[in-house]
């Protein structure tokens, strides 16, 4: 996995993309427009379906899960079920590789080339590598596909390193606060960091840092690469009363915006 790549290239990118860009506010009242390949295909809502397969430490786990994504929006929203084994971290450590894993999904303004769309109908890999601050790492691998008209994302989520006692493992992590990614092109696909800080069910709060990176399946030149841009995220949690199994219920906005830091 080579996520935790650091170059100057990077920095350049960086220090290159801040100028002349324009910020916007991520308001699902404006007139969405999606640009690029699969144009009609994501200006209408479509079923999602995840498939997960989890080791943390040795203890595996199953997740399966079904929603709907609008990429007009911003939103996505799915029931996640434990099917197998039992969870062994808190569900909130995990809503980064359910929804989130579903990129495609983010409502994207013209101003800014949409890689994940154009990667469709083959998709797009993605690898993460998270570590929790004081505490252990999960790393992901992702690939997400069209289905019969469907998104795919079958994931598989490694964890090493953490802590019984610890935050994560007792699942006492409480919610996970609205959050800013910051992607960077890089070759045929893109590179994101981000962090995520999660308030405890204690007073406390969880730090995690994400380093990502994101191909084409098919890498063909064809994919839209974007400049650097940002990606908001809100999360709302939920549970269905009317489910016995071990689940989580999940409503996502995702909304990318240029930046202007002048």
């Amino acid at each position: 996995m080579n996520v935790m790549r650091y170059n100057r290239g990077f920095c350049r990118v960086l220090q290159n993309g801040v100028k002349n860009l324009r910020s916007r506010n991520c308001s699902t009242e404006e007139k969405p427009v999606i640009l690029g390949a699969m144009t009609e295909t994501f200006q209408k809502k479509l079923p999602y379906k995840l498939e997960l397969d989890g080791d943390v430490d040795g203890q595996t786990f199953k997740v399966i899960g079904e929603g709907v994504g609008d990429a007009t929006t911003g939103v996505i929203e799915g029931k996640y079920v434990c099917t197998e084994g039992e969870v062994p971290i808190s569900w909130v450590s995990l809503i980064t590789s359910l929804s989130y894993g579903a990129k495609c999904f983010v409502r994207y303004p013209n101003e800014i080339n949409d890689f994940f769309k154009s990667t469709f109908p083959s998709g797009y890999h993605q690898e993460r590598k998270i570590t929790y601050e004081n505490d252990g790492v999960l790393e992901t691998a992702a690939k997400i596909t069209m289905e019969s008209g469907a998104i795919v994302n079958r994931i598989n989520v490694k964890g090493t390193g953490f802590d019984k006692d610890g935050h994560v493992c007792q699942k006492n992590l409480e919610s996970s606060p609205p959050s800013t990614t910051y992607v960077v092109p890089e070759g045929e696909g893109i590179r994101i960091i981000y962090r995520n800080i999660y308030p405890t069910k204690d007073g406390h709060y969880v730090v995690a840092d994400t380093q990502q990176v994101n191909r084409p399946i098919r890498a063909q030149g064809t994919s839209a690469i974007p400049t650097y841009h940002h990606i908001k995220s809100k999360v709302d949690l939920s549970t269905d009363p009317e489910e016995n199994k071990d689940h989580i219920i999940i409503k996502e906005t995702n909304c990318a915006f240029d930046a202007d830091f002048s």
